[in-house]
């Protein structure tokens, strides 16, 4: 299996993602821990890909309720 490099500069941290998404950071550790969130460790750092936070954003969008 290939993985795929991410540079450095492209990840995002967890006050990043905390900023994105409008959760505390502590949140965003939490799931981490009970590995709810795709992620990278790089040491004792924890990154996450823009992708993976693209994604969750996206799959929370509400659409619109037609009219009836």
């Amino acid at each position: 299996m290939m993985t795929k490099l991410y540079p450095l500069e492209s990840l995002l941290t967890v006050d990043d993602v905390a900023r994105l998404t409008g959760w505390a950071p502590g949140t965003i550790r939490g799931k981490v821990f009970r590995h709810e969130l795709e992620y990278l460790k790089l040491g004792r750092s924890v990154r996450f890909r823009a992708e993976t936070i693209a994604k969750l954003l996206e799959s929370a969008v509400v659409p619109e309720r037609e009219n009836r």
